[in-house]
């Protein structure tokens, strides 16, 4: 059995997750790009330190493998869910609805909201088709995409026409997860322990012979069903008597070692992103994901461990964690909005200058504002609906 404040422990990580895939999507509008900069500002004309602020740059430009994170977390988390408390199918389905479905929904309005308060702010910022930028071409086809078909597409967290609802292209996870949510029970409850896994590792390989989507089934079935899986198979493997006792011996007599490796992962997981290989990325993002779950559930308080806990664990990062869904659903039209401020009263539209930190810290007291007027309500709702669910059962 895994002590609570252990496995509280673990929504940190999600929580610093949330940060990153945040730091990464504000430099889209907010940091012309590390290509762009070296144009700009070539190497040889660098300080030494520069060099170090670049190589942080790019570090924090790949937020999607932290993505993978919240994937291999919700499988441990969901699986722990479902076998500790014993949930009927249609209960866990209704549990799921609830706690995704309020936030999602006002994260849908708030975006609406927000294109629109952009507009207001800087109406001349959705004509300027002659920027020939990404992201400000996506801006105007998004604001001219708000409609019922989008808005239908978004219900089912399928893009529209010219993207996903109100420009916010981090819905596309959540597909994933409500597909994942789809399959869970019946995959505990018709499979025997590691298949689920074994079969996403498969599917997984058969993948490099197959291009998918980023939102399609097929790419959930071949790809990114691994991810949940790993959660899966650390929930199994943790809580099975032979296989615990194992890996408490060997992460607490290798923590060190298992910290090295587990960072060197995520480090080559990034690179390997940035070289446009983001399936391998993916895939050294999800060990190293799982190594550090198991470092945070077991890891023996060496020097060097006791001193990565204190900066992975602590009030900060647990309030990261406490409202990374809201972070997550709120970040990129909060962008939208400062975005447009920035623009109208600078009077310029790519950055070289690292303003981008200065908006990543506008955005989380808003994350805030969020789960407290939004997501809390739904905890509050959920709450309810368990209390009558086990009135039921007595």
């Amino acid at each position: 059995m895994i002590e609570k404040y252990r496995l509280h422990n673990l929504h940190a990580i999600r929580g610093w997750a949330a940060l990153f895939v945040v730091i990464a999507h504000t430099k889209y509008p907010f940091w012309s790009g590390g290509r762009a900069y070296l144009e700009q500002y070539p190497m040889d004309t660098w300080i030494w330190y520069q060099y170090f602020i670049f190589g942080l740059d790019m570090i924090t430009s790949f937020g999607s493998i932290f993505v993978i994170t919240f994937f291999v977390l919700s499988g441990f988390f969901i699986t722990r869910s479902l076998k500790n408390k014993h949930y009927s199918i249609p209960f866990f389905y209704g549990d799921r609805m609830i706690r995704i479905f309020i936030p999602y929904i006002g994260s849908l309005f708030l975006g609406f909201i927000f294109l629109h308060i952009a507009n207001y702010i800087h109406p001349e910022l959705f004509k300027m088709f002659e920027l020939n930028r990404p992201y400000n071409s996506n801006l105007i086809s998004s604001y001219n995409d708000l409609n019922i078909h989008s808005f239908f597409m978004a219900l089912i967290f399928s893009p529209g026409e010219e993207g996903y609802f109100a420009m916010n292209g981090a819905y596309w996870s959540l597909y994933h997860e409500a597909l994942f949510y789809f399959i869970i029970p019946f995959i505990l409850l018709f499979l025997k322990k590691y298949t689920y896994f074994i079969i996403g590792l498969v599917l997984f390989i058969i993948s490099f012979f197959y291009g998918g989507n980023w939102v399609t089934i097929k790419a959930f079935v071949f790809s990114y069903s691994l991810y949940f899986a790993t959660g899966v198979l650390l929930y199994e493997l943790t809580n099975t008597k032979g296989t615990r006792y194992y890996i408490i011996k060997y992460i607490r007599k290798f923590t060190n070692l298992v910290l090295s490796i587990s960072i060197v992962m995520m480090l080559f997981g990034i690179i390997l992103g940035l070289l446009n290989l983001k399936k391998y990325g993916f895939f050294l993002g999800m060990f190293a994901t799982a190594l550090l779950i198991l470092l945070v559930l077991y890891g023996k308080n060496t020097k060097i461990f006791f001193f990565f806990k204190k900066l992975l664990i602590n009030k900060f990062s647990n309030f990261l964690g406490k409202i990374s869904f809201s972070l997550y659903l709120v970040h990129i039209p909060l962008l939208v909005v400062y975005y447009s401020i920035w623009t109208k009263y600078s009077e310029e539209f790519i950055f070289y200058d690292r303003i981008y930190w200065i908006v990543v810290i506008c955005i989380i007291p808003f994350g805030y504002l969020f789960y407290f007027f939004i997501e809390k309500r739904s905890l509050i709702i959920l709450e309810k609906y368990k209390k009558k669910y086990s009135n039921t059962k007595k």
